[in-house]
């Protein structure tokens, strides 16, 4: 297994762990939007996460939101990058990734997390 595969993989991993601890600040959080944020700490030398998408056109949207419109789509094995951030969609109940995309007006797009490796 090549080193940035299990970069990627420890990232993902981090990303995942840091979204299932929760603070007292998060049920407060969860009430007043529809998701939720969570940051991990960098796993690559370059300060962000490195995944690789599992599925042939896979979307990536505008907001970390099941309803949120797809700006762009991926196919399985892309690599892509991103920022060490999870959010979790309280009303669909699904953990999104965020990943870096020109495709998005804040340039951060989301994927969900089990459509990544």
């Amino acid at each position: 297994m090549s080193i940035t595969r299990r970069m990627a993989m420890s990232g993902a991993l981090a990303v995942l762990a840091a979204g299932l601890v929760t603070s007292a600040g998060t049920g407060a959080q969860a009430a007043t939007s529809a998701f939720t944020t969570r940051s991990a700490h960098a796993a690559s030398a370059g300060g962000g996460c490195v995944y690789f998408v599992r599925y042939n056109h896979t979307p990536v949207q505008e907001n970390p939101d099941t309803d949120s419109i797809a700006r762009k789509y991926k196919p399985a094995g892309a690599r892509v990058t991103g920022p060490c951030r999870a959010a979790y969609d309280t009303e669909s109940r699904v953990w999104f990734t965020a990943v870096d995309c020109s495709c998005t007006t804040d340039g951060i797009g989301w994927i969900r997390s089990y459509w990544l490796s």
